[in-house]
Parts: C-alpha cells; sequence; structure tokens
C-alpha cells in the first residue's frame, strides 16, 4: 500500500519566476516580436490570476461572496450539500473541485475539510494552486503524502485510473473517518460520461457520491457558477493527472513523470494555457491548441523547445498537429474495445 503522511500547516508558495528569453543578437523577426508580446501578455494573465485568488480569498472570508444564483441546478446541488451536514471533498484544485469545495462551504459552513492526495501524478503547480485556493475559500485542507506508485498502477493498463482512484479514495476515506466525517464527495460532472472513465468503478466500490454529476451540472455551467461566485478557478484550463500522458502498456517511471512535469511547466511559462506533452519513452509528442501549433514553428522557439526537452531528458521532439484533445490515448482500438465491455 502507499506510504501516507501529513503536511502539517497551510503552506504558502510563490509562483515560479518566469525565466528570461534567450537574448538574441541582431534584428528581431516579426514572428519572434510575436511570441515575446505572448510572453508579456502570460505575465499580465499570471498577474490577473494571482490578484483574483486574493480577491476571493477576502471576500469569502468575510461571508460578502454572492450566493444567490437563480439556476435549479445550483439550487438542487446546495440543497444536497445541506442534507449531507458534514463532508469531505476529493480536492486537486482544478476547476470542478474548487467549485464543489466553495458550494460545501456555502452550503455546510465550517463543516467542509478538502483533502489533496499529493502523490507523484501531480505536478508541485497544481499542489501550490490547491493550497491557496483551499485556503483563501476558508475550508479546513488536508493534504495526504503518498510516496510510492503501486505496481498495479505503474503497469499502466487501460483500467490504471480504476486501481489509481481506488487506492485514493481509499486514503481520503479512511483520513476523513478519523474527522468523523463519512460522506465523501469528488467533482465529476454530467460531461464525465462522455469519456472513458474507468475511475468511476472505484468512486462507487469506495462510496464516494458525486453532487454535481448527480445535480447534472456540465463542465460550461460549473465555470458559469464559479464565475458567479467570483472562484478564480472560473476559467482555469482543464487538467489531468500527469499518468495520463504516458500510452497505456508502457510503464510508469518517476523520471517520465519528472521530465513531463518539467516540459509542460516550460510551456506554462512561456504562455501555453492549454499543454500536453505525451510521454512515448525518450520521445515527447507535444500538444497544444490548433491555433497555437503555429507558434511551436516560430525561431528562436523551436530551438528552444528542443534545447529545453532534450535537457529535461527527452532524445526527440515532435507535435501532434492534431493538437490537444480529451484522451488522445483513449482512441485506441483497445480502449474502444474495453468501453463495450
Amino acid at each position: 500500500m502507499l506510504r501516507m503522511s501529513k503536511k502539517s500547516g497551510i503552506e504558502r508558495s510563490q509562483e515560479t519566476m518566469l525565466s528570461n528569453s534567450t537574448c538574441l543578437s541582431g534584428q528581431f523577426t516579426r514572428r519572434s516580436l510575436q511570441l515575446r508580446r505572448s510572453e508579456a501578455l502570460f505575465r499580465q494573465l499570471h498577474f490577473y490570476w494571482l490578484l483574483k485568488i486574493a480577491l476571493f480569498g477576502l471576500l469569502i472570508k468575510n461571508e460578502m461572496v454572492h450566493t444567490d444564483i437563480d439556476h435549479p441546478k445550483y439550487n438542487l446541488l446546495l440543497s444536497r450539500l445541506k442534507e449531507l451536514k458534514k463532508v469531505a471533498v476529493a480536492f486537486s484544485g482544478g476547476v470542478d473541485s474548487a467549485f464543489l469545495l466553495a458550494a460545501s462551504r456555502i452550503a455546510a459552513g465550517e463543516n467542509v475539510v478538502g483533502i489533496t492526495v499529493d502523490s507523484p501524478a501531480l505536478p508541485r503547480y497544481e499542489l501550490e494552486d490547491a493550497i491557496k485556493i483551499a485556503d483563501l475559500i476558508g475550508a479546513k485542507h488536508i493534504i495526504l503524502k503518498s510516496y510510492d506508485i503501486e505496481e498495479e498502477i505503474s503497469d499502466n493498463s487501460v483500467n490504471r485510473c480504476y486501481f489509481c482512484k481506488k487506492v485514493e479514495y481509499g486514503n481520503i476515506r479512511e483520513e476523513a473517518a478519523r474527522l468523523g466525517i463519512f460522506n465523501i464527495l469528488d467533482g465529476s460532472n454530467a460531461d464525465d460520461m462522455k469519456d472513458y472513465r474507468p475511475g468511476m468503478k472505484a468512486r462507487d466500490e469506495v462510496h464516494v457520491s458525486s453532487p454535481l454529476l448527480e445535480a447534472g451540472i456540465t463542465k460550461d455551467e460549473i465555470r458559469q457558477f464559479s464565475k458567479a461566485l467570483g472562484l478564480p478557478t472560473w476559467d482555469k484550463p482543464a487538467y489531468a493527472c500527469l499518468f495520463s500522458r504516458i500510452p497505456y502498456g508502457q510503464k510508469i517511471k518517476i523520471e517520465d513523470l519528472a521530465k513531463i512535469e518539467k516540459a509542460e511547466k516550460f510551456f506554462i511559462d512561456k504562455g501555453f494555457r492549454t499543454i500536453r506533452v505525451r510521454c512515448h519513452s525518450d520521445l515527447a509528442r507535444i500538444e497544444v491548441s490548433p491555433s497555437d501549433i503555429e507558434k511551436l514553428l516560430q525561431e528562436p522557439f523551436k530551438s528552444e523547445i528542443v534545447t529545453n526537452l532534450k535537457t529535461f531528458g527527452f532524445h526527440f521532439i515532435t507535435i501532434d498537429i492534431q493538437g490537444y484533445r480529451l484522451g488522445s490515448f483513449n482512441e485506441s482500438s483497445m480502449v474502444g474495445s474495453d468501453i463495450q465491455k
């Protein structure tokens, strides 16, 4: 089993400073200037993101957040959360779990705890976001440290998510029970039923509830409600764990997760909001929004990508010309046949 420990206190960490652009000799090309403008825009958006977090924290701690959203699904959600009275939210800091934690805080007050499993699948910058958001929402936050990857998870079968969630939810339930909380919630929503989600089986086996899904709330509605509440995550890009960057059947290794995290952070710091670096052993397959593909081919950025990703441990660098799409590894016929089962 995973070795678990709790980190003490609420950690406050600052965002990593953006690295300086490579100095260019001679005259800048028009494309390189466009890239520099993109980086400058990212710095502005980064500041805006931090400002939104601080503002929301100030409002909710002073009970100034507007919660009177006139929507039947939202009202149904709050009603069900109030009935539960004491809840623990499986909290990653993403769009869905942040909204659920905030809604639970509104409905149940102090009887709410967010529990984050800090495993090798969670990037450091996502953990930092989770700490800040939970603290500023005003909810108690517990971090469980997971040091190892169990063999049935590292084998990376098409059912990997089932095994991973079974362990994760089990650890969350165990910690919640220690606090006298027996209602465990996750942020699954109505749109999750459209993709391959073997973790849903684990959720049911560990008796975790999905109130957003039960209320029929979609991803777009979560963003709308989050915006209405003033949550800083309302426009945060969708995210999935680092395990999802490795194709089924390829062994999950700590060293591969490390180079994936470094590579994606590199692109995030360059202003890419949607980025996946898929790891095919020593080959990196880069997925970005279709509108951003051309930016990857611009010099000097193209050479900068190659230099950095090779430094991180990749030997070959490729660009997926289809661009980012949800669950690209689920497109294989093997997964498709598994869904039919």
